[in-house]
């Protein structure tokens, strides 16, 4: 209850029912609302500042965490068509360098540049890190082996990705040029 000449708020004691001594009231504090607080939380209409800014705060981080990811995410055929300008370059300093199939690894593409060791005369394809090396699997050529040479071309090549129904196919052309064959 509401003391007008205190403006302040009202302590109220209550009996319990079916206990008896002493000590069988129950004393609780009424606001100056008039609201009592076992039902003030129920009362409550809005979201406080605070609960907003949390809620606020972990959308966006979040979103900081996603967006990178989705919108830098590129198409096959740009990733593929980098790792083969990646290649060229490659090949235009002086490297040779080839692009196959991993059997062995579920059909991903391995770049591998050729290397005379100091101890053998022989030359051996050895794999290598590509900044744009074409991730994933389902990747097949025809015909296996892709040669980039130094004057800036390649083996022409059936390039698919993907599996049925998501097929998508490419042609390489000698220039270097990735082309979308649907």
């Amino acid at each position: 209850m509401w003391n007008n000449q205190t403006n302040a708020h009202l302590t109220v004691s209550m009996p319990i029912s079916g206990v008896t001594g002493a000590g069988n009231d129950l004393a609780t504090t009424i606001p100056p609302d008039g609201h009592s607080p076992v039902f003030y939380g129920l009362c409550r209409r809005a979201f406080t500042m605070i609960e907003l800014i949390v809620v606020i705060a972990i959308l966006g981080t979040l979103a900081a965490l996603i967006i990178p990811r989705v919108s830098w995410m590129e198409p096959p055929k740009r990733i593929l068509q980098r790792s083969f300008i990646e290649a060229v370059d490659m090949a235009k300093n002086g490297f040779s360098v080839r692009f196959r199939i991993d059997k062995d690894e579920n059909s991903g593409i391995v770049p591998e540049i050729l290397i005379k060791e100091e101890e053998n005369t022989e030359s051996t394809w050895k794999a290598f890190e590509m900044r744009w090396k074409p991730e994933g699997k389902e990747w097949a050529f025809d015909p296996e082996l892709i040669y980039f040479f130094q004057d800036g071309t390649c083996t022409p090549a059936k390039i698919t990705w993907g599996t049925y129904p998501y097929v998508e196919n490419y042609l390489l052309t000698v220039t270097g040029y990735l082309v979308e064959n649907k």
